[in-house]
């Protein structure tokens, strides 16, 4: 399970890897811990770049950006990466243990990796509405209920509410998976989401839009 640190300790940590950041203004470490969800293993990754590159938190999300927010493209090598948590430190491959479980030749299990490339677009951190994943995959609630069982058993996706929810950094990698997709998840993501807009004005209940 992906446990977030608070953001004293991720500032803390920021610091900790990448000494230049020691009188760095608080409000860029904010930042970079907020886009890396104050993961501890994206913080090793990102800190350890900055120690070796001596960017500033706002030059390392800019870089982040120019590369499609791909965290992998900015880590680097593992003999260069301060590890002071002792943890593997290739992000990407620890998703992908994951991801790898569920076959892609298993009805069961190709649902679930539907419903997680759909999670990857929506906001991250925030109960995703069942309806609208179900719309998206074109399944039934039951089915849907034993993908999302799926998904948070391997950690993919967490609890929230009535609904699952995706870490930042894991909405990030769907979407990386989504990108080698065919067909990708985001159309059928945006026809279940005009469907639904439909819906709410042919009932004259807008409401029930407000949480998509």
């Amino acid at each position: 399970p992906l446990e977030s640190l608070p953001r004293p300790e991720s500032l803390a940590l920021l610091r900790a890897l990448a000494p230049h950041l020691a009188d760095a203004p608080d409000a860029g470490l904010h930042s970079l811990a907020q886009r890396l969800g104050d993961l501890p293993l994206g913080l090793q990754l990102a800190g350890s770049y900055l120690r070796v590159s001596k960017l500033n938190p706002k030059q390392y999300l800019d870089r982040l950006k120019e590369q499609g927010g791909d965290l992998a493209k900015l880590a680097l090598p593992a003999r260069l990466q301060a590890n002071p948590l002792r943890r593997e430190l290739d992000l990407w491959r620890s998703f992908g243990l994951s991801w790898s479980q569920l076959q892609a030749d298993d009805p069961s299990d190709a649902l679930a990796r539907r419903v997680f490339l759909a999670c990857g677009y929506c906001a991250s951190n925030a109960a995703i509405p069942p309806g609208l994943l179900q719309k998206a995959v074109d399944c039934e609630e039951s089915d849907l209920q034993v993908s999302l069982e799926s998904l948070y058993g391997l950690s993919l996706l967490q609890r929230a509410g009535d609904g699952p929810a995706a870490h930042p950094l894991l909405a990030e990698y769907a979407r990386g998976l989504d990108r080698q997709a065919e067909p990708g998840a985001l159309a059928a993501l945006a026809q279940a989401l005009m469907a639904l807009a439909r819906e709410a004005n042919r009932t004259g209940k807008p409401q029930d839009f407000l949480p998509l």
